[in-house]
């Protein structure tokens, strides 16, 4: 098409210029393969404005909005209220991890608990609310991915003895204190994984025997807050990890709050020897 040689001046790559009833109106066009066809065509995208010999190029309306939105910053809305609840209720936790284990194990662990914690993520969801949440301007800015977080439990998984040293670090130095704590019953967890080595079919007040895992923990009476906890196979019986775990815990006396119908001499020397007194809630 014949432009005259005012108007070709504004010709730039990826532009088109056409004339319609004597005015000269510019374009933006793109280019895309049609494999029916087997050649290149050229589409138009939208334009962006009017050509005059007296006054050149002259936007159009819709152009001007779009360039005045491209210059205006970029706004990020970012949930904050959970991060900030998370943080503040754990502030001397977190302190006390990043001294224990590696910076980036630590805050991608974070992560995932609290959206854990909030949502009930999944793992493979969890990057999803870890973009959408204000955590990510602190913990872990890169983008949390399920491999990220399945490594960082491995590695936290595979080292137990750093586990344990955290843990023990959280106890007060107070004797009273220390000495002072409540093994409560543990609970099921039921899981049909066959990656896992732990989870196994075994007995639980619901009389459901589907492979389960046993969590126990220990909380610290005066704090009234959990400071241990142990993964179990789910065929092993309370009375015979509660010695395993009140030894790698190395804490004092220890009150075990049971049902009646757990009492039996046995297992009652063998909490004896385990320095662990047994409570019935209705003896």
């Amino acid at each position: 098409m014949y432009l005259p040689p005012w108007a070709q001046q504004f010709k730039e790559p990826r532009t088109e210029i056409k004339c319609i009833k004597g005015a000269y109106y510019k374009y933006e066009v793109r280019y895309q393969y049609n494999k029916d066809k087997k050649r290149t065509d050229k589409i138009t995208v939208r334009l962006l404005g009017k050509i005059t010999q007296a006054e050149g190029f002259i936007a159009s309306d819709k152009d001007l909005i779009r360039q005045r939105l491209s210059e205006l910053p970029k706004v990020d809305i970012k949930t904050f209220g959970v991060y900030h609840l998370f943080s503040s209720l754990l502030s001397q936790q977190i302190a006390s991890l990043s001294e224990a284990f590696k910076q980036e194990v630590v805050e991608v662990l974070l992560c995932f608990s609290m959206m854990r914690w909030a949502y009930q993520s999944p793992i493979k969801r969890a990057g999803n609310y870890h973009t959408h949440d204000f955590c990510s301007e602190y913990w872990h800015k890169r983008t949390l991915s399920d491999k990220k977080i399945s490594e960082a439990l491995k590695f936290i998984g595979e080292n137990r003895e750093a586990v344990m040293a955290w843990m023990r670090s959280q106890l007060p130095g107070s004797k009273t204190v220390h000495n002072q704590f409540v093994m409560m019953d543990s609970t099921h967890v039921s899981s049909v994984s066959e990656n896992l080595g732990i989870n196994a079919k075994g007995y639980n007040p619901n009389h459901d025997y589907d492979k389960q895992i046993r969590l126990m923990y220990l909380f610290a009476a005066e704090l009234k807050q959990p400071v241990y906890y142990r993964l179990i196979n789910g065929n092993i019986t309370d009375i015979k990890s509660m010695a395993l775990c009140v030894k790698e815990m190395e804490v004092g006396h220890v009150v075990f709050i049971a049902d009646k119908g757990f009492y039996s001499k046995k297992k009652y020397r063998a909490t004896a020897r385990a320095e662990v007194a047994l409570y019935h809630p209705h003896s």
